[in-house]
């Protein structure tokens, strides 16, 4: 019998708890001012979007620019002033 009395009561306690909780705060007035805010930006972010996609420019041919530098033959010496080729010097694996 007593584990039955002390089942009862806790369950008259419980319903007692959520008969008397107390109702939820209210958000605080500054969350509810950045809600507005956040809605006001959407509006304006879907006015901004344009009606019809965005088409992109195609880039200019590579003949089309102009060099400004002359290319420097592999046979050609080196820049560097090492008196060797080009291609032995810094024509080298790509440097």
């Amino acid at each position: 019998m007593e584990l039955m009395t002390l089942v009862m009561l806790i369950l008259m306690v419980l319903t007692f708890l959520e008969q008397n909780e107390p109702p939820p705060p209210d958000p605080p007035a500054a969350l509810l001012e950045q809600l507005e805010q956040l809605d006001d930006l959407q509006e304006r972010i879907e006015e901004l979007e344009p009606a019809s996609p965005v088409t992109s420019v195609p880039a200019p041919e590579a003949s089309a620019l102009p060099r400004s530098v002359n290319k420097i033959g592999r046979n050609a010496p080196c820049p560097c002033g090492s008196g060797t080729k080009y291609k032995k010097c810094h024509g080298r694996d790509g440097r």
